[in-house]
Formats: structure tokens, sequence, C-alpha cells
């Protein structure tokens, strides 16, 4: 006799997104057997689900503004559907107080370029003044964002499409795509060009500055960080 348990209607917290759990099966002679060998079978499934799902948020903590340690914080805890639950609400601060950062470091990166090309200070003092104030901030931006990867992906992979949570998540995922341009860019072009024009300018050779197109790009991504990005 063949008897199949639908795991999915009986445990909220199975992955409904990706059918993790085939149905169990259990064939039996007896029939006095048949309840309390399903059942063992069962809650053996429940718990072994469980305890999986209690620890789906382990990861490392980056540095800087997040609130909740990453050990407190479990993207896949269960929320009424259409309610936003408050494991969610601090996500979607994180993101803004990482916009809000990366702004105030374009800000400063800004200054500096003016100070480059103005010559007021010494290559030495802006060489220090950068890798002091600028450079902190734009790392830790980029470990912001990874670990907001990291929440969205475990977040969306524990959660079902008919839940609002889903939509917060999916919000936060193309913020954090659109803020990651902005960052390796700030990684990959403006810290190569500042890093080699101090270097000449330490070496005595004057006359180089930051290419015109670096700052106009910078100002246009300051113009879009002023501007509401995350949108719910």
């Amino acid at each position: 006799m063949e008897i199949r348990f639908d795991l999915r209607r009986g445990s909220s917290f199975l992955d409904d997104r990706a059918m993790l759990l085939s149905s169990l099966v259990c064939c039996f002679d007896d029939p006095r057997d048949l309840c309390r060998d399903a059942s063992v079978q069962f809650e053996s499934q429940i718990e072994i689900e469980g305890a999986r799902m209690s620890n789906v948020m382990k990861m490392s903590a980056p540095i800087g503004l997040r609130r909740i340690p990453p050990q407190e914080m479990v993207v896949s805890e269960a929320a009424p559907t259409g309610m936003i639950s408050p494991v969610h609400e601090e996500l979607v601060s994180v993101a803004e107080d990482v916009q809000a950062e990366l702004l105030m470091t374009i800000e400063k990166i800004l200054n500096l370029a003016d100070l480059m090309n103005g010559q007021a200070t010494a290559a030495r003092q802006q060489q220090a003044y950068y890798e002091d104030h600028i450079w902190p901030a734009v790392m830790n931006s980029h470990d912001q964002l990874n670990w907001i990867a990291n929440a969205v992906r475990q977040g969306i992979d524990s959660c079902t499409i008919t839940e609002n949570r889903l939509n917060v998540l999916l919000a936060v995922n193309k913020f954090r795509v659109h803020i990651q341009n902005i960052v390796n860019y700030l990684i990959d072009e403006v810290h190569h060009e500042i890093d080699q024009v101090l270097e000449f300018r330490q070496r005595g050779i004057c006359g180089i500055a930051l290419s015109g197109n670096l700052t106009e790009m910078l100002q246009k991504y300051q113009k879009n960080l002023r501007m509401k990005i995350l949108k719910l």
C-alpha cells in the first residue's frame, strides 16, 4: 500500500518556489503500522527542514551602518501575506543608508578633484585625505552591497510568489544593482585615475588633472543619488 504526504501543505517554512521536497512515499504490508511509521517520517522531515531554515542567514557581517547583526536577522522570518516584516523594513533602511553614504563619498571626491586641479595643497596631503576619508567609505559601500545581495537572495529563496515581501526584496535588489554600478565606477575608474595623478604630483610632475569625463560622470551620479532610488 502506498501513502503520499505533501509536505508543502503541512509546513509553512518549506520553499514553495523551488519545490525542494518531494512527497514522502511509504509502503506498508501491515495496516497497523501505517499511522505510526508515516507519522514518524513526517515529523522527522519537519525537524530537519526546520533546522535548515533556522540557520539560513549565517553570514559574515560587513562593517558600517547596519543595525542588526546577521545572526539576529533572519530574512526567512515569516510575515503575514500583504505585510512587510520588521526584518525587511530594516533591509530597506540599510539600502537607504548606503545611498546616503555614497552621496557623501562622491561629494568628497568632487571636492578633492577641485583641490587637485587647483593645486591648492600638496599632493601628499591630498593622498592622505583620499586614503583616510574616501577610499574606506567606498569599500564600506561595496561590502554593504555584498551583504544586501546575500540577504536578498536568502529572502527570495524562502518566500512564496504571493507574499508582499517578495516585491520588497525584488525592489531592493534592483536598487542594489543600480548602486553597485556606481561603486564599481569609483573602484575601477576613479580610484585608478586619482591614484595615478597623485603619484605624478608627488614625483614633481605637474600640469596633470583629472579628466573632464570623470568629473562629469561624478556630477551625474551625485545628481542621481540626491533623488530617491529605492521605490516601494
